[in-house]
């Protein structure tokens, strides 16, 4: 088995990125069997969905679905799913330098095992549903390269926070104002059909009106079920376009558009390309 160097300092793809970039991040649906290593970077993946063996240092470890795996500077690593299950994973990329001066704020007995084989941590369901939220708001196209990285800061220290947590042992706490709401939520965005959802299907789903889910969308996201599901739709699309082969008008089905112009139109509107220009040169995006 030969074991590959990438040399780009923050992704092993073929993209252009400035040197000032620290942060870097992609969300995926396929597994990454080819064993590498990471020469300035370390990487911070989030299982969302289904399950994955990660192989890192020549162990074997089993990592469930709503964990955190981590491979550091160095570190030799790939990762497969059991039974070709699907998958999806939020992978960010933070520059080694960058983590150093992170971890030389806090103490030994903090950051030891985060030197030594500690590769994978829980997440709590909302915590994911932040992140994912964050996510959604750094619009490829809305900001400069050097400002989108600099936007995926507090998803690290997140990150951070429940990684520290984990290793003092200290419980994770919760808003409980919001559990319920985010609760429901996330289950219903756990469904596989989700990306097809109407607002109406949102009501059905939760048992709020259309009142109520207005109301609690601009509450916690500052947004409208529509303009929410629209972003997660699209986001999808765009997930489906860079990792897949399928046709683009299947893709606009998957995500509830019967025909190819409105995809077209309204996948324009929001990133300033066309879906086969998309596909054609994802990196400008």
């Amino acid at each position: 088995m030969h074991d590959f160097s990438f040399n780009d300092p923050l992704t092993v793809r073929d993209l252009e990125i400035c040197d000032s970039i620290i942060f870097k991040y992609d969300i995926n649906a396929y597994a990454f069997t080819i064993p590498h290593r990471h020469l300035d970077f370390w990487d911070f993946t989030i299982l969302t969905n289904g399950n994955v063996k990660h192989f890192i240092n020549g162990k074997e470890e089993f990592v469930p679905e709503k964990s955190l795996f981590i491979a550091k500077t160095g570190d030799c690593h790939y990762f497969e799913c059991p039974n070709s299950q699907n998958i999806r994973y939020i992978n960010i990329s933070v520059r080694e330098e960058f983590i150093k001066n992170f971890l030389n704020q806090f103490p030994a007995n903090v950051t030891k095992p985060l030197y030594e084989d500690k590769y994978c941590f829980p997440l709590p369901e909302d915590l994911i549903f932040k992140i994912e939220n964050m996510l959604l708001k750094i619009s490829p196209l809305a900001y400069p390269t050097e400002t989108r990285s600099d936007m995926l800061s507090p998803i690290f220290l997140l990150l951070m926070q429940q990684i520290f947590a984990d290793v003092l042992k200290i419980p994770y706490t919760v808003n409980h104002e919001k559990s319920p709401f985010f609760s429901a939520l996330s289950n219903v965005m756990a469904q596989p059909n989700f990306h097809t959802y109407t607002v109406k299907d949102l009501c059905e789903k939760l048992n709020y009106s259309r009142m109520q889910l207005n109301r609690l969308f601009n509450k916690y996201f500052n947004t409208t079920p529509h303009q929410y599901l629209l972003d997660y739709k699209l986001n999808y699309a765009k997930d489906l376009l860079r990792n897949t082969r399928l046709k683009i008008i299947d893709v606009a089905m998957s995500i509830g558009y019967a025909t190819l112009s409105q995809f077209n139109k309204i996948f324009k509107k929001k990133f300033g390309i066309t879906p086969s220009e998309y596909r054609k040169n994802p990196k400008i995006n």
